[in-house]
C-alpha cells in the first residue's frame, strides 16, 4: 500500500466529517430560520386580526383605561372570552397588551395585568413602531421578560396602530408554542444525521476502493512510460537527420523564391509581426541609401522613413495596423523616402501571412510609386476646385442636366435661390423647379434660348425668372446647361416705374382738368352772375313797390319761380366752387392738412355724380382729429379711389340701402381713416392680390387695377399703412393709418 493511498484515505475521512458537520449545522439553521419566519408572519397577521376585529369593542377601552374597578374586570373577562375564540385553533401560548406607557393592560396569564413593562426592550421597540421577535428555548433564560421558560416558544412584540392613522397606540406581546415543531425538528435532524453518515460512509468506502485500483494502474503505467521514452529517444535521433536534409531543401527553395521576387519590378517586403523585414527583393534594396548594408535596415520604418522608431500613424495609417484591424488585404497611401532621401508617394498593398493554424505571422507588402499620378490628381482637383469656386461665385443659378432633364450638378447660387440644400437639388427633374405652364421642356430642344418664366420655391412661393439653356456634349452624350436668374427686383422696379408713371399721368390729367375747369367755370360764372344780378334787381323792385304801396308787387307764381331761380343759382355756384377747389393744381410739398375737410369736400363732390344718386354717403368724423402733414392732392386722390371702389361695390350688390361710410378716429401715434361699404366683400385670394398692379375684379373697361396699388404707394410714401378687412357677403373696410408730427403726438398722448 503506497503512501499516496494512505494520505488520500486520511484526508478523505477528515473531509467527510467536516462535510457532515456543515450539513447538519446548515439543516438546523435553515429549520430554525423557517420556523422563525413562519411565526413572524403568523403573529403579525394575528395581531392585525385582533386589532381590526376587537379594536372598537375592547382594545381601545383597554388602552385608554377608561373603565375602572369591576367594569375593567368585566371588560377584561369579555375580551378574554372573545380572544380565546380567535386563537382557539392556533398554537398561541400567551397574549399580552401594553399601553403607551408600557403598563400591561391585558395578559392571558393571570396576575400579570397592571405590571410595568417599560423596561422590556421588546415593548420599547414596539411602542416606537418596530416589530421585534426571537426564539425562546425551554429551560433557558428569556432576556426580554427576564424569566426561565419551560417550553420552546417564539415571542414577538408588535405595535398597535390606530385604524385611521399610523400613530402607535400600544403593543402586542404574542407567545407561540413551538415545542411540537422543535421536537419534530430534532427527530428529523437525528434521522438526517444517521442517513447522511450512512450515505457518506458508503461513498467514502467506494472512493477508497476506486482510488486503490487507480493507484495500482498508475504504477503499471509508469513502467510502460519508461519504455515509451526509450523509443522516443531513438525517434529523435532519426528526426534530426531528416531535419538536416529538410533544411538543405528549404535553403534551395529560399534561393528560388528570392530569384522570383527579385524579378518583380516594384519593391516587395516580407515583414514579421514585430515589423522586422525577413525578406526583400532587389527593388526594395534599392531604397536603402548607397554604401549601407541591408542588415543595417532590419525594420520597415528604417527603410521607408529613415527613422529608428515605429511610425506613429500621424500623417498616414500604418499598413500593418490596417491588416490587423481588417484581417484582410489592405491598400493605403504613404509618404516615403527613396535612397537619396527624396520624398515619394507610394501606394502600399499589404497582404496578411497566416500559419497553418490561422495565426497571423506577418505581411507581404508591395509598394507602387504613384508620385506622378498623385501630382496629376492634385492638379485635376485644383482645377475642379477652381471651377467650382467660379461657379459658386456666379450670382445666377447654374444647373447641368442630362437629356432626361435630371439635374446632375448645381452651384451654391442655385441652392440659395431655391432655398434648398444643394444635395436635395441633385437627381431631381428640372421641370419641378418651375411652374407647370411655363413650357420649360421646350427650351431643352433649342440652344441658346432665353425665356421669361415662373419658378417655385418651397413648392408654393412663386417668383419670376429668366431661363437660359444651352447644349454641350460630354462622354458621347448630350447635356444641357441651364442658367436661372431671379428677376423679382427687376419686375418690382418695372411695377414701381409703372405706378410712378400712372401717378404723374394722373397729376398731369388733373392739372389739365383744372385748367379746363377754370376756363369753363369762368365762362359759366358770367351767366350765373348775370342771372343772380337780375334776380337781385327783381327782389329790389319788389321791395320798392311794397314800400310805396303802389300795388305792383309780384304775384305768387312769379315769386315762387324767383325763389327757385335763386336756389338753383346758389346751388350751381356751390358746385362750381367745389369743382374748382378739387381740380385746381396744388403744390406737391407736404403741409399740415385738415383730413376731415378733405373727406367732406371729396364726399360732397362725389354726391354730384348721377351714378351714385341711389347710394347713401355717410361721414362720421372725429372732431378731435389733429392736422396731418401730407400732400393734400395725393390724400384726396386716395380718398377718391377708395370711395369710388366702395360705391362700385355697394351698387354692385342687390341690397335695399347701398351705403358707403367714411369714419375718422384718433389712434396711437396717428389717425385712422376707415372707408366702409356693404358690398359683396372679398375672399382670401382676392385680398391677397388686392394691392398688386393691374389686378382687378371689375369688368373690362371699368377698371385698370392700379387704384389700390397707387393708394398703397402714396400712403407708404407718407410713412403710413393701408389695410383691408373683408369677408364674402359682409362688406369691406379699408383702413388708412397716417402718423402725425412729434408735437401733435405729444398732444394726443397727453389728452390735449
Amino acid at each position: 500500500m503506497s503512501r499516496r493511498f494512505i494520505s488520500f484515505t486520511v484526508f478523505s475521512l477528515i473531509g467527510l466529517l467536516l462535510v457532515s458537520f456543515l450539513l447538519v449545522d446548515i439543516f438546523q439553521r435553515v429549520s430554525r430560520g423557517s420556523i422563525e419566519s413562519h411565526f413572524y408572519e403568523h403573529n403579525i397577521l394575528l395581531a392585525r386580526v385582533l386589532r381590526n376585529g376587537l379594536a372598537e369593542s375592547y382594545i381601545k377601552g383597554l388602552l385608554e383605561g377608561g373603565a375602572k374597578g369591576s367594569a375593567a374586570d368585566e371588560l377584561v373577562t369579555r375580551f378574554e372570552k372573545d380572544i380565546r375564540a380567535y386563537v382557539a385553533d392556533i398554537p398561541v401560548a400567551k397574549i399580552k397588551i401594553f399601553n403607551r406607557t408600557g403598563v400591561t393592560v391585558y395578559s392571558s396569564t393571570s396576575g400579570e395585568r397592571g405590571r410595568d413593562a417599560s423596561g422590556n426592550p421588546g415593548v420599547q421597540m414596539a411602542l416606537e413602531g418596530l416589530t421585534a421577535g426571537s426564539m425562546v428555548q425551554r429551560d433557558k433564560f428569556n432576556s426580554f421578560d427576564r424569566i426561565v421558560e419551560h417550553r420552546d416558544l417564539y415571542q414577538q412584540y408588535i405595535p398597535i396602530r390606530a385604524l385611521d392613522a399610523e400613530q402607535v397606540e400600544g403593543a402586542f406581546e404574542i407567545y407561540s408554542d413551538v415545542t411540537p415543531l422543535v421536537k419534530s425538528l430534532e427527530m428529523t435532524r437525528n434521522n438526517f444525521v444517521l442517513s447522511l453518515l450512512v450515505i457518506l460512509g458508503t461513498f467514502f468506502l467506494v472512493q477508497v476502493w476506486l482510488y486503490h485500483r487507480t493507484d495500482a494502474a498508475l504504477v503499471l503505467e509508469k513502467k510502460q512510460t519508461e519504455g515509451y521514452l526509450r523509443e522516443l529517444e531513438q525517434s529523435r535521433e532519426q528526426l534530426e537527420s531528416r531535419v538536416a536534409e529538410r533544411t538543405r531543401e528549404l535553403e534551395s527553395s529560399r534561393f528560388f523564391l528570392q530569384s522570383v521576387i527579385d524579378g518583380i519590378a516594384n519593391p516587395l517586403f516580407v515583414i514579421q509581426s514585430d515589423l522586422q523585414v525577413s525578406l526583400m527583393n532587389e527593388a526594395a534594396k534599392s531604397l536603402i541609401p548607397p554604401g549601407c548594408r541591408p542588415e543595417q535596415y532590419a525594420y520597415c520604418y528604417q527603410i521607408s522613413h529613415g527613422r529608428n522608431t515605429p511610425c506613429d500613424g500621424y500623417d498616414h495609417p500604418c499598413s500593418f495596423a490596417e491588416v490587423i484591424a481588417k484581417q484582410t488585404t489592405a491598400m493605403v497611401q504613404h509618404n516615403h523616402f527613396d535612397a537619396d532621401h527624396n520624398p515619394i508617394i507610394v501606394e502600399v498593398t499589404t497582404t496578411p501571412l497566416h500559419s497553418q493554424d490561422g495565426v497571423l505571422t506577418g505581411v507581404i507588402e508591395v509598394q507602387h510609386d504613384v508620385t506622378e499620378l498623385v501630382s496629376a490628381r492634385h492638379k485635376l482637383a485644383r482645377s475642379e476646385a477652381r471651377l467650382k469656386a467660379i461657379m459658386d461665385h456666379v450670382p445666377d443659378a447654374i444647373f447641368t442636366v442630362n437629356s432626361a432633364a435630371i439635374i446632375e450638378s448645381a452651384n451654391q447660387a442655385a441652392a440659395q435661390l431655391f432655398e434648398e440644400p444643394l444635395a436635395s437639388l441633385l437627381d431631381r427633374n428640372l421641370h419641378t423647379l418651375f411652374c407647370k405652364t411655363d413650357g420649360v421642356e421646350e427650351l431643352l430642344t433649342a440652344d441658346n434660348k432665353v425665356k421669361e418664366g415662373c419658378a417655385t420655391r418651397a413648392g408654393e412661393f412663386r417668383f419670376p425668372v429668366d431661363l437660359w439653356v444651352s447644349t454641350f456634349n460630354l462622354e458621347d452624350s448630350q447635356r444641357f446647361v441651364a442658367v436661372v436668374r431671379d428677376i423679382t427686383d427687376r419686375k418690382m422696379a418695372e411695377r414701381e416705374l409703372e405706378q410712378t408713371r400712372q401717378q404723374y399721368y394722373h397729376q398731369e390729367k388733373m392739372a389739365a382738368i383744372g385748367q379746363l375747369a377754370a376756363g369753363i367755370l369762368h365762362e359759366v360764372g358770367n351767366p350765373i352772375a348775370a342771372i343772380a344780378g337780375a334776380t337781385q334787381e327783381l327782389r329790389v323792385a319788389e321791395a320798392s313797390a311794397s314800400e310805396t304801396e303802389s300795388g305792383c308787387g309780384l304775384d305768387a307764381a312769379v315769386a315762387h319761380n324767383l325763389r327757385l331761380i335763386e336756389e338753383h343759382t346758389e346751388r350751381l355756384a356751390k358746385i362750381t366752387r367745389d369743382i374748382a377747389d378739387f381740380a385746381s393744381p396744388r403744390p406737391r410739398k407736404r403741409e399740415l392738412t385738415d383730413i376731415n375737410g378733405l373727406v367732406s369736400s371729396t364726399i360732397r363732390l362725389l354726391g354730384y355724380d348721377r351714378r351714385f344718386r341711389g347710394t347713401t354717403l355717410k361721414q362720421t368724423l372725429d372732431s378731435q382729429l389733429p392736422a396731418v402733414e401730407c400732400v393734400p392732392d395725393q390724400i384726396t386722390q386716395v380718398l377718391m379711389n377708395l370711395l369710388i371702389n366702395g360705391l362700385d361695390a355697394a351698387n354692385g350688390r342687390e341690397v335695399n340701402a347701398p351705403t358707403v361710410e367714411v369714419i375718422t378716429r384718433v389712434v396711437e401715434r396717428g389717425i385712422d381713416i376707415e372707408v366702409k361699404d356693404n358690398g359683396e366683400g372679398m375672399d382670401t385670394e382676392t385680398r391677397a392680390h388686392a394691392f398688386e398692379p393691374f389686378y382687378t375684379t371689375k369688368e373690362p373697361g371699368k377698371g385698370t387695377g392700379l387704384g389700390l396699388s397707387l393708394c398703397d404707394s402714396i400712403i407708404a410714401s407718407h410713412g403710413g399703412s393701408l389695410r383691408i378687412d373683408s369677408e364674402p357677403g359682409k362688406g369691406t373696410s379699408v383702413f388708412v393709418q397716417l402718423h402725425v408730427r412729434g408735437e401733435l403726438t405729444g398732444m394726443l398722448e397727453s389728452g390735449a
